[in-house]
């Protein structure tokens, strides 16, 4: 090339390779960023690509964390509570003492019934239900409400000497010989006495 001429394309191309080369290097000092790695991340955030270093948020919904299952809530279902069953509404009062002769230990228990139990075994379609309850952890007083839906009603009790929760042939037991007692009014000083041969005596 002869001196004066005008430069050729291809030195042309060179410079502009070198431009954009620094131009690039200005960029990353001043800490910006190459257009095409941003043009990515829009991409991917449209997508719904999360990045690695930032994961979403954990559900804070109550929820117990995955693997572990919820915990049972304490108590059992169709279990009377330690104390005997609440009676709701109109009710009366039924009160005494309990006697074990020669108590091994045991809790005791009374059931209120709708009807004969003693009878039910001729007539299993009907029945009767526990309307009230009581759990006494010794022989000695006790109180309790009845409710009044049923006009009469019938007690028994045992004694679970061997904590099988349920009367056993063995387990001290009485149905008490006033049977059955009228909802129209309280009675106290009912008085039982629980024996293998179920005895019970009353001063109402």
């Amino acid at each position: 090339m002869t001196r004066g001429s005008t430069p050729t394309s291809s030195n042309d191309s060179v410079d502009r390779g070198l431009l954009a080369g620094a131009l690039v290097c200005v960029l990353a000092a001043c800490g910006g960023r190459d257009p095409i790695l941003d043009r990515a991340d829009e991409i991917a955030v449209q997508q719904g690509v999360h990045d690695v270093a930032d994961p979403p948020a954990p559900s804070t919904s109550g929820a117990p964390p995955v693997g572990q299952p919820e915990q049972p809530a304490p108590g059992v279902p169709d279990e009377p509570s330690p104390g005997g069953i609440e009676v709701m509404g109109p009710s009366v009062v039924l009160s005494g003492t309990v006697d074990v002769p020669g108590w091994k230990g045991g809790t005791i228990r009374i059931d209120i019934f709708d009807g004969d139990q003693q009878a039910a075994a001729s007539t299993p379609d009907k029945r009767p239900r526990v309307v009230a309850m009581a759990r006494l952890e010794k022989p000695g007083p006790f109180e309790m409400r009845v409710p009044t839906t049923a006009a009469k009603v019938w007690l028994g009790a045992y004694a679970d000497e061997n904590a099988d929760g349920k009367p056993d042939p063995t387990d001290p037991e009485v149905w008490f010989g006033g049977n059955p007692i009228a909802t129209d009014m309280d009675h106290r000083d009912v008085n039982l006495t629980l024996t293998t041969t179920a005895t019970a005596k009353s001063t109402d």
